[in-house]
């Protein structure tokens, strides 16, 4: 049997499952991995006019993008540096996906001078996209079924019960959401712990402003794949691909 045929049959099986944020209450309390990943979740109403698309794309963009990183760098006799840098794509896509003309040397419009010839390529492309009522809706299409087959998790992680860990982390978020106004004023006065706001995935996902209705978990239930096994082995075997996963994909909301 194929990879596909196999993966069909899991999801058949219930190996393999997907779960939006109200559903965790139904997840097994099974040993396994998990993933999370955000949706585009791009609805008529968002493609119907250029605008409004740009501004939807704009801020899923920056949702995802905005990754922060502290780094040392180490010099000669022992010199160090230390610094805070961002990721500068969120800005170059942002430039992209504002600009309103296309054609050739598009690149120089959008004051992306540097670009690759490869990009001065796409990105016209996209713009013309942009502009045509019927080719929004096949953009957004594509950009909706892009997860998770052609998208990388923001998150991996491995639980002995599935269910409770999953919980965790959305009655977390949900608790950030709901005093969302208060902890926001509250990091910009108190810059000290804004850093410090970064200990759990409900806090990276309340930074980046990313709303449980755009999330999507999917979990691999060692029980249902192993039924035989015994759970204490399933889990320490979970935790060393676990391990691996994250390293493979390096998900940027994984752990600090």
């Amino acid at each position: 049997m194929d990879n596909q045929g196999l993966l069909i049959n899991r999801m058949q099986e219930g190996v393999i499952t997907c779960f939006r944020c109200m559903d965790v209450d139904s997840v097994p309390n099974s040993p396994g991995i998990y993933a999370w990943y955000q949706i585009a979740g791009i609805g008529e109403a968002d493609w119907d006019k250029e605008n409004d698309l740009r501004n939807l794309l704009i801020d899923f963009t920056r949702s995802k993008s905005n990754i922060e990183m502290n780094v040392l760098i180490k010099g000669i006799f022992n010199a160090e540096y230390e610094g805070h840098v961002s990721d500068n794509t969120t800005e170059y896509l942002t430039k992209i996906l504002k600009g309103s003309g296309y054609g050739e040397g598009a690149g120089d419009e959008y004051g992306l001078d540097d670009i690759s010839v490869y990009e001065k390529k796409r990105a016209p492309k996209l713009q013309l996209s942009m502009k045509i009522n019927e080719s929004r809706k096949i953009l957004s299409n594509i950009l909706n079924l892009a997860t998770p087959i052609f998208s990388a998790p923001i998150y991996v992680g491995v639980a002995k019960k599935l269910g409770d860990r999953l919980k965790s982390h959305v009655n977390a978020l949900d608790t950030y959401e709901e005093y969302r106004d208060y902890i926001t004023k509250f990091l910009e006065t108190e810059d000290q712990y804004y850093n410090e706001f970064d200990k759990i995935l409900a806090q990276r996902l309340f930074k980046l402003n990313i709303m449980r209705d755009s999330l999507r978990i999917w979990t691999l239930d060692l029980n249902a794949m192993f039924p035989e096994r015994d759970t204490l082995e399933l889990r320490e075997i979970a935790e060393g691909a676990e391990w691996l996963i994250n390293r493979w994909n390096r998900p940027p909301l994984g752990r600090r």
